[in-house]
């Protein structure tokens, strides 16, 4: 559970800071709106956290927990969320649970 409720924070705190990196972006190029629509639809998906599948989190936990996948997977989450409102989309934060899954594990 410890490590579960850890990285609940961990996935809010991504989504957050991307966020705020996203609002930057905006101040430093004005003219392109994606930014500040990419930090709301992250913000979006951080208020989602608390309504993920339990099985599909639970498959997120245990990726996590091989030592071998988290550093993958922590390089995988960083790059997708940056990619959000650019490259890709999520309506929730169990979609992009289930995408960083489906890429980790190649089902």
């Amino acid at each position: 559970m410890e490590n579960e409720t850890a990285l609940i924070e961990v996935l809010e705190t991504g989504f957050l800071s991307t966020a705020e990196w996203r609002r930057q972006k905006a101040e430093e190029f004005p003219d392109d709106s994606r930014n500040l629509e990419a930090a709301e639809d992250l913000e979006r998906l951080a208020a989602s956290i608390g309504g993920m599948n339990t099985s599909i989190f639970a498959a997120y936990v245990d990726l996590h927990n091989d030592e071998d996948t988290a550093i993958e997977i922590s390089m995988l989450e960083d790059e997708m969320r940056k990619g959000i409102g650019f490259h890709s989309s999520f309506a929730t934060a169990e979609d992009f649970i289930k995408e960083v899954v489906a890429k980790i594990t190649g089902n």
